[in-house]
């Protein structure tokens, strides 16, 4: 029961992790552009969408260096350690579900546009943790070159979602691109092969550690 709150306790430290560095980033580019509340209110979404993606994904890839090891010591099996990751993964992806869609709603936004943006943050959030689960597993393994690699990604990243968010935060219609529901059914099948491939990666790497008899 104790590794059980351990796990909730650490997946809801990286939602307000990420809800909360994805204000302060807000914050300072509104005060640089002279933003009114009700702009930056808009903004977050996109933000929490794009840079609240990348910190979850950073948070996934450095789970593995300390946290599994120290909860494996303390007697936990492997199968609840691979149980505990998908509720630390999840956890946040949820949060994101849940904040988009009311942040869009106080913004004025249609309801349903609002939910299928939820959906969307859903996704990308869960699939940029597996991601980073994977890069995480890559590093242990791999080291630096796996480092390099990461940092790579991280960089073609960072500019995509810059462009992105350049592109919504300059429209009014806020989330259009992710509100195409073809868009979002294609979105959905990849974030599923991605998360998929996560699963078997973390497998194959968790069954290598060592438990107590």
């Amino acid at each position: 029961m104790k590794r059980l709150s351990f796990w909730i306790k650490s997946g809801l430290h990286a939602l307000a992790s990420c809800a909360g560095a994805t204000l302060l980033y807000t914050l300072i580019i509104g005060l640089q552009l002279g933003s009114i509340p009700r702009t930056l209110l808009t903004y977050y979404p996109v933000n929490y969408l794009i840079f609240g993606s990348m910190l979850l994904m950073m948070l996934c890839s450095n789970i593995y260096k300390g946290t599994c090891s120290l909860v494996i010591s303390f007697g936990a099996t492997r199968r609840e350690l691979f149980g505990a990751l998908q509720l630390y993964r999840l956890i946040p992806a949820l949060g994101g579900l849940l904040i988009v869609p009311v942040l869009l709603l106080l913004t004025g936004a249609p309801a349903p546009a609002a939910l299928l943006s939820g959906v969307g943050t859903f996704l990308l959030n869960l699939s940029a943790m597996s991601i980073g689960s994977v890069l995480g597993i890559c590093m242990m393994r791999f080291g630096k070159a796996a480092l390099v690699v990461t940092i790579l990604l991280f960089m073609a990243l960072g500019g995509v979602g810059g462009y992105l968010a350049a592109t919504q935060m300059s429209s009014e219609t806020a989330f259009s691109v992710h509100l195409q529901k073809q868009t979002l059914l294609l979105f959905a099948a990849a974030a599923a092969a991605v998360y998929a491939a996560a699963l078997a990666t973390e497998h194959m790497f968790i069954r290598n550690y060592e438990v107590r008899i």
